[in-house]
């Protein structure tokens, strides 16, 4: 993840309450397939879903109890699903837990603002990703092609809010980020931002000319609003926001007002499921994504 000052890889979580995975009995959960996992990772699978309790208020008993006893918590079996998938991917016992709290724990939940942001996709959106991003940020531009398929994948259910966020270890970050406001101002945002990913070795004030012009932009008034003060209020209203919400680094997304954590989450491999659940604890039944959706910008 880039953050502010370096690019890392993340940290591992610590590990908690199913460190371990004590090798009781293979548990069974009706609605959960469990055949791709090998013995020691069923095992581990069913310490966490006999262990941990369902992410629903006024329900007090374990993941597996509330699927089978037909609590009223929809959340529950795509949080037994979920769970497969971190285990098979040979996550840590700490790592696990710690992503089923950040994907499910209902007070993971913000309130996270959008009013007057550039935003494309689903005209009525089952889920709202808000993203802030520096458009020099190597992360940044990885991710973007994920986030891409996701609109095209879910068309009538996904929707892209898009803030800014230039980092100061980035020089070029902040001429982009106002290149894109400028551009909005000529009703050519979209086309400016998908530009820019596309040519991120055109940030520089010449670069940003050209792709100004690629975009049909008038380019006088393009220059001129790229350096006034509104454009200015802009960047600062969107970092304002996203310290707010405790930004560590970029991008930084929030789907449904909850942290998509890149220290326990990976693009190309949860980003898909985290949306396909959303549609499902929207729907109370399993969304599938176009063939070949899943990890394939």
């Amino acid at each position: 993840m880039c953050v502010l000052g370096a690019c890392g890889a993340p940290g591992e979580a610590g590990r908690g309450a199913a460190a371990g995975a004590p090798a009781g009995e293979a548990a069974e959960v009706p609605g959960v397939d469990t055949s791709s996992l090998t013995r020691d990772e069923l095992r581990t699978w069913s310490a966490f879903v006999s262990e941990l309790r369902a992410p629903c208020s006024g329900v007090t008993v374990s993941l597996k109890h509330c699927v089978k006893d037909g609590h009223q918590c929809r959340a529950c079996l795509p949080a037994a699903r979920f769970l497969v998938s971190q285990v098979r991917r040979g996550k840590t016992p700490g790592q696990i837990e710690a992503a089923f709290h950040a994907r499910f724990d209902p007070d993971r939940v913000k309130r996270v603002p959008i009013d007057g942001a550039q935003s494309r996709g689903a005209r009525q959106p089952t889920v709202t990703i808000v993203e802030w991003a520096d458009y020099q940020c190597p992360a940044c531009g990885a991710a973007n092609p994920f986030v891409d398929q996701a609109l095209k994948a879910h068309p009538d259910d996904v929707r892209l809010v898009f803030r800014h966020y230039p980092l100061a270890s980035h020089p070029l970050a902040d001429g982009a980020a106002r290149a894109a406001v400028a551009a909005t101002r000529q009703g050519k945002f979209w086309t400016m931002h998908d530009l820019m990913y596309k040519n991120r070795d055109k940030l520089d004030p010449h670069g940003l000319k050209e792709l100004a012009v690629e975009a049909g932009l008038d380019l006088p008034t393009f220059i001129r609003e790229s350096q006034d003060e509104t454009t200015q209020q802009v960047l600062v209203a969107d970092m304002r926001d996203a310290d707010r919400l405790g930004l560590s680094g970029t991008p930084m997304l929030y789907i449904n007002g909850r942290l998509f954590d890149l220290d326990y989450f990976v693009m190309s491999e949860d980003l898909e499921e985290w949306i396909e659940i959303e549609i499902e604890l929207a729907r109370g039944a399993p969304a599938t994504a176009p063939s070949g959706a899943r990890g394939q910008p």
